[in-house]
């Protein structure tokens, strides 16, 4: 699964917040959300268990120990470091806007301190009118892209596998 890092602008003025290229009427927020996504670790865990057996019967067909020695040390060597590599990725905090007709992520970022900041901002400015603010975030993409609502409809777009 890819992931994809970049900045977004978050912005308060004149009562509307804006997110990267996304508007929202402040009056039309009914709250502000923060969600936590936990990595799947157990596709991981089984991908090196099933490599586990598979090499030493792969192992089996040669007949010179020291190759089979080679093949399963470095069979088992790429193994565990790919394992730990697939299981360093932290939680991802979502940023969450709910509107009456549907909730939207509006940033994600691996940083909590920074989604909450922008959570009480934009819960701070719902609430007075004349508020202002203008922050750039961190923001992540993990995955493909998809869009299944309004006139823009772009169904799945695959950033590629990592």
């Amino acid at each position: 699964m890819s992931t994809t890092y970049d900045t977004v602008n978050v912005s308060v003025s004149n009562h509307i917040l804006k997110v990267g290229s996304n508007s929202y009427p402040l009056r039309n927020i009914s709250c502000t959300r923060i969600q936590h996504v936990q990595p799947d670790r157990s596709k991981p865990v089984w991908s090196f268990l099933g490599w586990c057996v598979l090499l030493p019967v792969l192992s089996l067909g040669t007949t010179d120990i020291t190759v089979r020695y080679w093949i399963l040390g470095i069979g088992f060597g790429v193994q565990l470091v790919r394992l730990v590599w697939r299981l360093l990725p932290r939680t991802v905090h979502q940023l969450i806007i709910e509107t009456p007709g549907r909730s939207e992520t509006a940033a994600e970022s691996r940083d909590l301190a920074q989604i909450r900041l922008l959570a009480e901002l934009i819960d701070e400015a719902m609430g007075n009118p004349q508020a202002e603010f203008r922050i750039t975030a961190e923001n992540i993409h993990i995955g493909d892209a998809i869009t299944q609502y309004g006139d823009h409809n772009t169904g799945k777009i695959a950033r590629g596998e990592s």
